[in-house]
């Protein structure tokens, strides 16, 4: 009888023990959200910045292209003109 007093009353203080962790888990997942989440906020922001930049990019060659480019003949096209150092650069016209 004793044996199983024993054996009962230990295993109710280990899940007393648990059962104070798991709150204490509890308690700081929800005062400062997951660290999962967290980092899913930091990479969002990151990801952000990075297609800005690309958009930033992206419209400074759009910018330098169009004042790179001859102006267009009366009836021609600008593909094949002679571009920096003697190059000839083909346009893609489709």
């Amino acid at each position: 009888m004793r044996s199983e007093r024993c054996c009962a009353k230990n295993a109710q203080q280990a899940l007393d023990r648990r059962v104070k962790s798991s709150e204490g888990s509890l308690k700081e997942l929800l005062a400062g959200g997951s660290p999962g989440e967290q980092e899913l906020t930091q990479t969002k922001e990151k990801l952000q910045q990075l297609v800005a930049k690309f958009r930033e990019v992206a419209q400074t060659l759009r910018d330098t292209e169009t004042h790179r480019l001859p102006p267009a003949d009366a009836g021609g096209s600008r593909a094949g003109f002679e571009g920096v150092r003697g190059y000839t650069i083909r346009r893609c016209t489709s």
